[in-house]
């Protein structure tokens, strides 16, 4: 609730709290857009690899495949956004606690700025693997439920 009032007191009811709300709604709606649109192209491969080569994969197995390939991929275009979002979050709440930061609360553009002037595109995509670690798996597994629940409630 500290967190919550100063942001407010610095950066009003609207501005504070939400600082980077649309970079969030925007990434996370490209992001879950990407990796399901993604998650359908691969199944299909994954198919077509299966009748090429005569393979018998189970259905778990090739949801589980495509999910952790569609995570990883929509993770990786979506990263850039991320940074710049995360950056905005931490240098607002340290200014709104007085806390001493090197990063200087800015708006989205001028985060983006900011982060390319320090490593260019590189510097976009620092942390990304740590991220992959965890999100591949977390996708793999989510499609995989995801495709058997659908198949249990025969839902198309």
């Amino acid at each position: 609730m500290t967190i919550w009032y100063h942001l407010v007191q610095c950066n009003g009811y609207i501005g504070g709290p939400w600082i980077a709300g649309l970079p969030t709604f925007v990434g996370t709606s490209t992001y879950y857009g990407i990796k399901f649109l993604l998650f359908d192209e691969i199944s299909k491969l994954i198919d077509c690899s299966n009748t090429i080569y005569d393979i018998s994969m189970p259905m778990d197995i090739r949801n589980a495949t495509a999910g952790l390939f569609s995570g990883v991929l929509a993770n990786c275009l979506t990263h850039p956004n991320n940074c710049v979002r995360k950056r905005m979050q931490t240098s607002h709440v340290c200014h709104a606690l007085d806390i001493q930061s090197e990063y200087k609360a800015q708006k989205y553009w001028q985060t983006a700025m900011t982060l390319w002037k320090e490593g260019g595109v590189r510097r976009f995509y620092r942390g990304l693997v740590i991220n992959l670690c965890r999100n591949g798996p977390n996708t793999a597994l989510q499609f995989m439920v995801y495709k058997r629940l659908q198949q249990m409630w025969n839902v198309q």
